[in-house]
């Protein structure tokens, strides 16, 4: 007997229709289907959807529950997705969820002609269009904010070299983004417009509000990183949720001990294989630490912060101004205007105005950096290992 359910899912559009696993399982048909009369080997299912049921986004647990409750003794066997890891969970000792963690290539003719097609497409799109040599490589969360492979502490630097309003350019600025810009790692090699929508996708323009005294604007910061993080509406994110932190190169927890209180012993791998170990995912689940392919090291993971904050055009003797261009995205407008409220700023969006042009966006100044900070070695850039180096 198969199932299939998605994740808690909920950025479908209006021409398609989305049955919560949550209603699924008080449905009478499926009821029917658990407690069918003739002999049922195995319940299989599968879906698009964390098997770790501690998964924010997970709702294989809803439907193990509701099975198991019916079916005590039927074996239970979960194929699942979504956090683009692996893993390997065990429910109970008749019941156990796999996530492969990869995808099959399959070099069938529709699929060379897709790649084909793919390729001229990115051609025409000019995606390789090469910016510059990015020196290192910068990481989301594998080197602590402050360390120079870190891309946040990257921002900070581009911000303050890139985004200058000409006719504004010797007045005090500090300039805020939120770090969910950032999408993604940015290695070491070729920075191409490709890279730019991988790393940093989004339209955001640059808003400010003029001569705001520095010792209010110099607390905003501080209140963004202390409350929540800057998120995008339904219309902006789809839909898909907070991402387990799996996804960040933490490895999931072993958490077997609640049926046995026993370790799972692996099969033992013969391999040839380097001893020399580079950075990557480490899978440590319920079946043990001995399940990938490859071994790596695993990938250090740290806390950012909210928000990044440039400070550019300061005085060179290293006193404070008395006033400050506060610039920020227009995506965090509400909450910097918030912010600023709460300590007695009474600012509203008519003293809000763009600093630069709307079409300078937040997926423009890492180019524009680069043009200015990464022309050493081009056009041969040479590449990095890879990320957690």
């Amino acid at each position: 007997m198969a199932f299939g359910v998605l994740f808690d899912f909920t950025g479908n559009s209006n021409v398609s229709r989305i049955t919560k696993t949550a209603d699924l399982v008080k449905q009478q048909w499926f009821r029917d289907a658990v407690n069918y009369t003739q002999p049922i080997d195995l319940f299989v299912v599968i879906g698009h959807n964390p098997i770790r049921p501690s998964a924010p986004t997970s709702t294989f647990g809803t439907l193990y529950n509701t099975i198991r409750g019916i079916r005590p003794d039927v074996p239970i066997q979960a194929f699942g997705g979504h956090t683009h890891i692996r893993d390997f969970f065990v429910y109970d000792d008749k019941t156990t969820g796999l996530e492969s963690g990869c995808d099959a290539q399959f070099d069938l003719p529709s699929g060379l002609r897709a790649t084909s097609d793919i390729t001229e497409a990115r051609k025409e799109l000019v995606l390789q269009k090469l910016f510059g040599c990015a020196p290192l490589t910068y990481c989301q969360y594998c080197q602590p904010f402050g360390a120079p492979g870190n891309i946040y502490t990257l921002m900070e630097t581009a911000l303050a070299t890139v985004v200058v309003n000409e006719t504004r350019k010797d007045i005090p600025r500090l300039i805020l983004v939120n770090i969910g810009s950032i999408r993604f790692d940015l290695p070491k090699g070729p920075f191409t417009l490709d890279d730019s929508y991988i790393v940093s996708p989004f339209n955001d323009a640059f808003q400010f509000i003029p001569d705001v005294p520095y010792d209010t604007a110099k607390q905003v910061q501080g209140i963004l990183n202390a409350g929540p993080a800057q998120k995008r509406g339904l219309s902006q994110d789809f839909g898909f949720g907070q991402m387990p932190l799996q996804d960040s190169c933490v490895d999931p927890p072993i958490s077997h001990d609640h049926i046995t209180g026993k370790s799972y012993a692996g099969g033992r791998l013969l391999r040839r294989q380097n001893d020399q170990l580079f950075p990557g995912y480490a899978t440590t689940d319920d079946f043990g630490t001995d399940g990938d392919d490859t071994p790596h090291t695993k990938i250090p993971f740290f806390t950012q912060p909210n928000d990044v904050q440039a400070n550019a055009s300061f005085p060179t003797d290293g006193s404070d101004p008395k006033t400050v261009d506060l610039v920020f995205l227009d995506f965090i407008a509400s909450y910097v205007l918030r912010a600023l409220k709460g300590i007695g700023a009474n600012y509203t969006m008519a003293d809000v105005l763009y600093y630069l042009p709307k079409d300078f966006t937040t997926n423009s100044y890492l180019p524009a950096y680069a043009k200015v900070a990464w022309q050493e070695n081009m056009p041969n850039c040479p590449v990095g290992i890879g990320i957690g180096s």
